[in-house]
């Protein structure tokens, strides 16, 4: 199955279309680590309960330790 894509827009990326369409505020760059199997987890199941995305809570820890207007 293939996907049309009007000329000019920008096409949506996959995860955004499982999350809901999710909007950055500008340019977004993948960032990929590590984490034990322990902590990955317990954030998974902390994620589950409260109904949220992990890459959500992920982005504000982010965003609270390196705030856009700190520099």
């Amino acid at each position: 199955m293939s996907k049309k894509i009007k000329i000019g827009q920008k096409p949506t990326r996959l995860w955004e279309e499982e999350e809901g369409g999710a909007t950055a505020k500008g340019p977004t760059k993948r960032l990929t680590f590590d984490v034990e199997l322990d902590l990955h987890r317990r954030m998974k199941l902390d994620c589950t309960r409260r109904d949220v995305k992990m890459s959500d809570e992920i982005r504000q820890l982010l965003e609270e330790r390196w705030p856009e207007n700190a520099a």
